[in-house]
C-alpha cells in the first residue's frame, strides 16, 4: 500500500498533525525545571498583584540592516527582489511587557539603540520603568550575567523599587517578550529593508505601537506560553 504526498498530508491532519519548524533547545534545557516554575513559581508571582505590584517581563534582542524575509505573493517563477543595504550595523533593543495589578492590562515597551545592550543601557531602562510605573515591580528575566550585577545594584541603592525573579535556565519560551520579538521581526517588519539605523529604530517603534493597538495579541502571547492571567 502506498499513498501520495497529498493523501499523506490529509491523513496526518486528521490525526492532529500539522507542518511546523522544529524548535531549537539547548542541551542544558530542563523540561522538569520549566514545569516546576509554571506550577509553583508563577502562581506565587501572580498573587503579588494583590499587593498592587506590577509584573514586568524583560528581554533583549538584536537587529541589523538585513531584512527579515517572509513569503509573499508574486507571479509564478518571479520572486520579489528586496535590495538590502550594503552597510553593516548592529542594534540592540530592550523589550518589556507589563501586567498591571488591578485590571491586568498588558503593554509592550521597546527601546532600540545602536550597539550592544549593556548594564548602562539596562539601568537607563529600569530607571525609566520606575518613573513610569508606581510602586514595587516584579521583574522577570533570564540568567544573563549582567542581570545579576543590576539586581545587586538596585537591591543596594533602591531596595523598594524592584523584586527580581529569574526564569528557568535556557527557557526563552517562558518570556512573553520573546513572542513580541517574533511578532515584530517576522510580521510587522517582514520584508522591510532599512537603509540606515534610524529606519530600524523607527520601524521597531511603529511595530510596538501596532502590537499594543491589537488588544488580543499580548493576552494570546501569555496563553501561548501557558501564563494565563
Amino acid at each position: 500500500m502506498s499513498y501520495s504526498k497529498a493523501q499523506t498530508c490529509r491523513i496526518l491532519r486528521k490525526i492532529g498533525y500539522s507542518p511546523k519548524k522544529p524548535v531549537k533547545r539547548s542541551k542544558k534545557y530542563s523540561q522538569q525545571a520549566v514545569e516546576h516554575w509554571l506550577r509553583y513559581k508563577w502562581p506565587h508571582i501572580k498573587k503579588s498583584r494583590d499587593n498592587g505590584w506590577y509584573i514586568v517581563f524583560i528581554d533583549e534582542s538584536g537587529y541589523s540592516l538585513v531584512p527579515f524575509l517572509l513569503r509573499s505573493w508574486s507571479p509564478i517563477g518571479v520572486p520579489d527582489i528586496i535590495r538590502e543595504s550594503e552597510k553593516r550595523a548592529h542594534l540592540s533593543s530592550i523589550g518589556l511587557v507589563s501586567i498591571s495589578p488591578i485590571r491586568h492590562n498588558r503593554k509592550l515597551f521597546t527601546t532600540t539603540f545602536p550597539g550592544s545592550a549593556k548594564s548602562a543601557e539596562m539601568s537607563y531602562v529600569l530607571d525609566a520603568l520606575h518613573e513610569h510605573l508606581p510602586g514595587t515591580i516584579i521583574i522577570l528575566w533570564d540568567n544573563w550575567k549582567g542581570h545579576f550585577g543590576l539586581q545587586a545594584k538596585y537591591e543596594r541603592q533602591h531596595p523598594d523599587w524592584f523584586h527580581c525573579e529569574r526564569l528557568p535556565t535556557y527557557s526563552p519560551e517562558l518570556n512573553v517578550v520573546e513572542q513580541g520579538w517574533n511578532q515584530i521581526k517576522n510580521v510587522e517588519m517582514a520584508n522591510f529593508a532599512p537603509k540606515n539605523q534610524k529606519q530600524v529604530i523607527a520601524q521597531v517603534e511603529l511595530a510596538t505601537q501596532e502590537i499594543n493597538k491589537n488588544k488580543r495579541l499580548l493576552p494570546n502571547f501569555l496563553k501561548h506560553i501557558k501564563l494565563k492571567r
